[in-house]
């Protein structure tokens, strides 16, 4: 059984299963993706409806239910699938992708003011962090939520986008405004840019002590 919105429309049916009604909508916080809530009376009467079948009729379900899925999702296949996708792309030139010139942005720190939040945000995606085709990206979307809630989680792994921290440990709030906006978009592009010389070769940086050690 599953909810029946949106992969799990395709999936349930294909594996002979139980959809279950959404019951409500809601658009979640940190991503802007819509969720689905489940009926949980829908729920509770499909399974008290199978529950109430013979058990020889819940085995032979099971056992189709196992078959569709044997068929249907099988790595072998979904391997061939991915080849197929992958071989369908058009290579580009070496020296136009990996051998290309390093992409080193300077930051445009003449933010305009007066700007709402989110044509703040966008801004400094595009002029700041240097890029623009990361404005509707998560990072951006959740820089506008933690913006309107004057409020930021600190994680682990750079700018505040992390939130692994969460799942060890509470979460650690701290205020969150324009100029830490600014400062965590500035370190984006310093990455960016670091990561560009390390591909061109313009930064060397030493092999790793724990790599040297494990090459012994």
């Amino acid at each position: 059984m599953a909810v029946d919105y949106s992969a799990m429309s395709s999936v349930v049916r294909n594996i002979k299963g139980t959809p279950i009604e959404v019951e409500r909508m809601f658009r979640e916080a940190e991503t802007h993706s819509y969720r689905a809530y489940p009926s949980d009376h829908d729920f509770a009467t499909k399974l008290g409806k199978f529950l109430s079948k013979p058990e020889s009729l819940r085995m032979k379900a099971g056992r189709e239910t196992y078959l569709a899925c044997r068929k249907e999702y099988d790595w072998s296949r979904t391997a061939k699938v991915w080849e197929k996708m992958i071989d369908s792309v058009e290579l580009r030139p070496h020296e136009e992708t990996w051998d290309s010139p390093p992409r080193i942005i300077e930051p445009n720190m003449n933010v305009p003011q007066g700007l709402p939040l989110e044509d703040f945000v966008r801004w400094g995606v595009a002029n700041i962090w240097g890029e623009p085709n990361q404005i509707d990206s998560y990072v951006a979307l959740r820089m506008i939520r933690d913006l309107n809630y004057g409020e930021a989680i600190e994680g682990f792994g750079g700018p505040y986008y992390s939130e692994d921290s969460l799942l060890i440990e509470k979460p650690k709030f701290k205020s969150f405004g324009k100029g830490d906006a600014v400062q965590a978009l500035v370190k984006l592009g310093e990455g960016r840019n670091y990561w560009e010389q390390r591909r061109a070769g313009v930064v060397v940086e030493s092999t790793p002590l724990y790599i040297k050690r494990a090459n012994q």
